[in-house]
């Protein structure tokens, strides 16, 4: 027994001296924001009619003309959207009233029986006055006849495919048509005690059991088909003014890039202020949410450079979920605001460099470090100016392809600045030169060229990555003058050419 205590009591002190030795787990990065005071995600729930605004009664007119051309009698043209139950019929003159109590965008349809296909079309009645006049156009109602929903709204778009099952259950296309405004219609007859299957295809939702069936011959109303949404965000983006935003783009971070004189969306996954992922379960992403928003129009005066669009951007985490559409509000705070960063390469390095957005200038502090004013939150596009470059000194950057020195900048999760040095070429000229530079195997890839008729006497250029290697390069005065040698590009450093 005094055995087993002793053991006990020696492995009970391995444990207490392996405790005390091992090190502390390494510190956690800090997580990134998502949203910020003022903002919100929520789910969406659809819109129920009595929640429409109302206004003064008004009547929406027109006529309902048959596949022929001629005024179609005792059609019926009702609200399909929201159901508000509103309906009435087409005189001998195929015209009809419908009256209206709210204001608002409604779906509607115009139908005759079954032997013509319902024809759906949206209609905006304005707060005041009356809405435009509206026509309806029956064409003839072919085999199969449906209506595709999501969560009950009739969706505005979606492809239907009718496919045949052969022996092996193998499919073979039969026909495709398209859901307009939530209704479809197969003009032309299927095969007649074959196995067939309908599917839908949107953007915007996934149907989760496509039908299967056999047609009969007779004409066939496939009913109702109601999508699941897929993870989806309606955005609104409050602007420093208070305003919102009249349209909103998403992109994700990736796709920004360099346009003209600032980052820009170049590839959007949502406009018009929605936002859709096809994927069925949920996803965190973050995203980029970006409004261009223009000035007034004023035909008395010149165009001037205040006139110009202005372009906010914000970036956020956000959480979609699958089946259940939401909302999120952001909000790009009013500035000025001063910002506190740091600018690094790609190894993480602090840069010495000056800084600029827009009238601000900042010069970076021994790691990195800056202070520079923004005009709001969200995204900035900040330059580098100049920079204590690796063996040469400081150097003052040409404002000529300031793409190669465009810095992102979030106000709003002022993290660090990557200005990745790695990959790229330093050229040091003179007043007047012509200076390309190419792979020195002669083999295509990219290359890059810069030139100068006049200038100061001395300029830096700063060229985009390239493709690690060997590249030859050529300088020339236009004066006769010429020069050429070989630079060696590694991705992990900076190349220098001085030709002065």
């Amino acid at each position: 027994m005094r055995r087993l205590l002793a053991v006990a009591a020696l492995l009970l002190c391995a444990a207490l001296v392996s405790f005390l030795r091992r090190e502390p787990a390494p510190p956690r990065a800090p997580p990134r924001p998502g949203l910020f005071e003022g903002e919100s995600l929520v789910d969406l729930p659809p819109l129920p009619a009595d929640a429409l605004p109302k206004r003064e009664p008004t009547f929406l007119t027109g006529r309902v003309y048959g596949p022929d051309g001629r005024l179609v009698e005792k059609a019926e043209v009702r609200v399909v959207h929201p159901k508000t139950f509103d309906a009435t019929r087409t005189g001998e003159d195929g015209a009809y009233e419908l009256p209206f109590e709210r204001h608002g965008r409604f779906l509607i349809e115009a139908a005759l029986t079954i032997e013509y296909a319902p024809e759906r079309q949206w209609a905006e009645v304005p707060e005041h006055g009356s809405p435009e006049p509206l026509d309806f156009r029956l064409k003839p109602a072919g085999a199969i006849f449906g209506e595709v929903t999501l969560q009950g709204i009739p969706v505005e778009d979606a492809g239907v495919e009718l496919v045949a099952f052969d022996v092996f259950g193998d499919e073979q296309p039969v026909h495709d048509t398209s859901a307009r405004n939530g209704y479809f219609n197969f003009y032309f007859d299927p095969p007649k005690d074959v196995p067939l299957g309908l599917d839908v295809k949107s953007e915007e939702g996934l149907l989760r059991a496509p039908l299967r069936f056999t047609w009969k011959g007779e004409q066939m109303n496939a009913g109702r088909f109601d999508l699941v949404p897929y993870p989806s965000l309606r955005i609104r983006m409050r602007l420093p003014d208070g305003k919102y935003a009249p349209d909103v783009s998403t992109c994700r971070p990736e796709d920004l890039e360099f346009l003209h004189v600032r980052h820009r969306p170049v590839r959007s996954i949502g406009t018009a202020s929605r936002v859709c992922i096809a994927v069925d379960h949920d996803v965190t992403m973050r995203l980029v949410f970006a409004a261009t928003v223009y000035p007034p129009e004023d035909v008395d005066d010149e165009p001037e450079e205040e006139d110009e669009p202005s372009t906010f951007m914000v970036e956020r985490e956000v959480e979609m979920l699958f089946g259940r559409p939401r909302e999120l509000e952001v909000v790009v705070r009013p500035g000025p605001l001063v910002v506190a960063s740091r600018l690094v390469d790609g190894e993480g390095q602090g840069v010495r460099g000056r800084l600029r957005c827009g009238e601000s200038e900042a010069e970076t502090g021994e790691k990195g470090a800056f202070e520079i004013v923004v005009p709001c939150g969200g995204l900035h596009t900040i330059f580098l100016d100049a920079f204590d470059a690796p063996g040469v000194g400081w150097v003052e950057l040409e404002r000529f392809g300031e793409a190669a020195h465009a810095v992102l900048l979030d106000a709003d999760d002022p993290k660090d600045c990557r200005l990745d040095l790695g990959g790229r070429i330093l050229l040091l000229a003179g007043p007047r030169f012509d200076f390309t530079v190419m792979p020195a195997d002669g083999e295509e890839g990219s290359g890059w060229g810069v030139g100068e008729e006049e200038g100061e006497p001395r300029q830096a250029y700063l060229s985009p990555r390239l493709e690690p290697g060997a590249y030859r390069w050529e300088w020339g005065d236009g004066l006769g003058a010429e020069r050429s040698g070989e630079v060696r590009v590694d991705p992990l450093r900076l190349a220098v050419v001085d030709v002065r």
